[in-house]
């Protein structure tokens, strides 16, 4: 008689563990990650009203968005996007804004 096969199906992490994102150490860092300098990282703070927070990977993601839009916007042709047409998209909604990056291709 054959004997039963046992088979672990258990994932090899649990669940609530959680894989944190990259993110830079410093904003001068961060500033050499996105390619851009330190006067377009602390207008895009500040359009964020985030201008005293301390650098974290929820900061920089969104800093990151602002910047890779404005700048596909700008490359794109048309008129100028600015952190403020940015603030304003998010201002409608999540579901708006996503919409705008994808079409544009930010995300």
């Amino acid at each position: 008689m054959a004997r039963p096969i046992t088979i672990d199906i258990s994932p090899s992490q649990p669940e609530s563990q959680t894989e944190s994102m990259r993110c830079p150490r410093n904003w001068a860092e961060a500033e050499a990650w996105l390619g851009t300098t330190e006067p377009t990282i602390k207008k895009c703070r500040l359009a964020l009203g985030r201008e005293d927070d301390p650098l974290d990977a929820g900061l920089y993601e969104e800093i990151r968005l602002m910047v890779r839009w404005c700048d596909r916007r700008n490359k794109g042709g048309g008129s100028r996007c600015t952190r403020r047409e940015y603030m304003r998209l998010k201002g409608l909604g999540q579901d708006v804004l996503d919409q705008a990056l994808k079409q544009q291709g930010v995300i």
